[in-house]
């Protein structure tokens, strides 16, 4: 039975966290290559676009804030559609799901708020006329 040291076993599990990250890292990189090539082809300086495209999504708070407010429910969706597959559930179009949770949603919102104002107009008439029952 072999026995590792400690520090042969943190180098160990510090390599493996390497290795997993690397399949990441590379998708990235190809993909800002992938954009650069584009953006060479139509003549425009990647490094400029990329600049600009960071400085637009994270460049100030507000900016950081409005990235968050539209990446928060496509997360979301991502994690239910990780969920389904999980259960061996076949779940495709959850962007389409998200839009029309949302439209029910709104829609929802809007029949509360017309009850809400029925029943403070009707709460009124109410108050004003008094019935007596015997």
């Amino acid at each position: 039975m072999l026995f590792r040291s400690p520090a042969a076993v943190s180098f160990h599990s510090f390599v493996n966290r390497i290795l997993n990250f690397l399949p990441l890292l590379l998708s990235l990189g190809a993909a800002l290559l992938v954009a650069s090539l584009l953006l060479l082809a139509m003549n425009a300086n990647p490094t400029d676009a990329i600049t600009s495209m960071g400085q637009g999504a994270f460049g100030t708070e507000n900016a950081t804030a409005e990235t968050l407010v539209k990446a928060i429910p496509i997360l979301l969706v991502g994690i239910g559609i990780c969920i389904a597959f999980r259960g061996g559930v076949v779940n495709i179009g959850g962007e389409g799901q998200m839009i029309c949770g949302h439209r029910r949603t709104r829609s929802r919102d809007l029949q509360q708020l017309g009850a809400m104002m029925a029943g403070a107009a009707g709460e009124d008439r109410v108050v004003k006329t008094k019935e007596v029952t015997v």
